[in-house]
């Protein structure tokens, strides 16, 4: 169903057992009245870089913790830490990222790592420093996957750049996620990374070229993609809701993944902050 019911939720061992319709009195169990509001699973959140002031790139078990216990305050309760390859030896955070996988971080569990790039278009980088893009090489994704320690489990990539739909394949064959993003691919060249094996889409219109009736671009091959999935950010900012409502009739519910993008200053009070040495309000 479709409609949200008010009901009672019976919960055995962790698991929900039953969900029925609301009555009074139960023979045994703790019962917990959530007072009207609404219940759901929790989140999983592919793409986040950073909550509650700390940030995956800080390299730090203690970083971890905070965005952890900030997820769940908003109702998460898995994620991928997401950030991105720096030049050679400055990447002990992914190393901390990898090391605390399914630890115990007092909120939110850590699934693994997303890694925005480092192979994407210099045009299309967004927030990402130029410094921390780098030409397709199999000797470049070999030391990440080192870094990483088997916990990797999706690399956001352009399929566009000499070289990188060897490296979507390896990705595959590694097990790991090949998510179109940061790119400034063509409709052909779209179509050529998901032939490869992209399977996934990094915060789609976000970072890409847009829709033209003459030079359709990557948009349309995903649209028209049956075995694709695409991240959202929901935020009523970075896409107009109708832009929204258009994406979720087009792809349906099951392939639209919600994701918050968010940096170190979410679940902080309004204000200033510096990131990359920028400041945003």
């Amino acid at each position: 169903s479709k409609e949200i019911k008010e009901s009672d939720i019976s919960l055995e061992n962790g698991v929900i057992a039953k969900i029925e319709k609301v009555k009074k009195g139960y023979p045994f169990g703790e019962v917990l009245d959530a007072e009207g509001r609404i219940v759901t699973p929790g989140f999983i959140d592919l793409h986040i870089q950073g909550a509650g002031g700390a940030d995956v790139l800080d390299g730090r078990r203690e970083s971890l913790e905070v965005i952890s216990r900030t997820c769940a305050r908003f109702g998460t309760t898995s994620f991928l830490a997401t950030t991105v390859f720096r030049p050679e030896g400055n990447n002990h955070h992914l190393e901390v990222a990898s090391e605390n996988v399914g630890s115990d971080l007092g909120g939110a569990n850590l699934l693994g790592i997303h890694l925005e790039g480092p192979f994407i278009s210099a045009a299309k980088r967004g927030m990402i420093l130029p410094e921390c893009i780098f030409f397709p090489s199999l000797e470049i994704l070999g030391k990440i996957l080192d870094y990483s320690k088997g916990k990797l489990r999706m690399m956001t990539i352009a399929p566009e750049i000499k070289g990188n739909l060897k490296i979507i394949g390896t990705l595959v064959r590694e097990g790991i996620v090949a998510s179109f993003g940061h790119s400034n691919a063509s409709y052909e060249e779209t179509l050529k990374g998901m032939k490869a094996g992209i399977s996934h889409v990094t915060h789609l219109f976000n970072a890409m070229p847009s829709f033209h009736h003459r030079k359709p671009g990557p948009l349309l091959a995903i649209f028209q993609a049956k075995r694709v999935t695409a991240q959202i950010i929901s935020d009523g900012v970075h896409l107009h809701p109708q832009i929204l409502r258009f994406t979720y009739n087009l792809l349906g519910e099951d392939k639209c993944i919600l994701i918050t993008d968010g940096l170190q200053a979410m679940g902080l009070p309004e204000g200033k902050y510096i990131y990359n040495g920028v400041e945003y309000e």
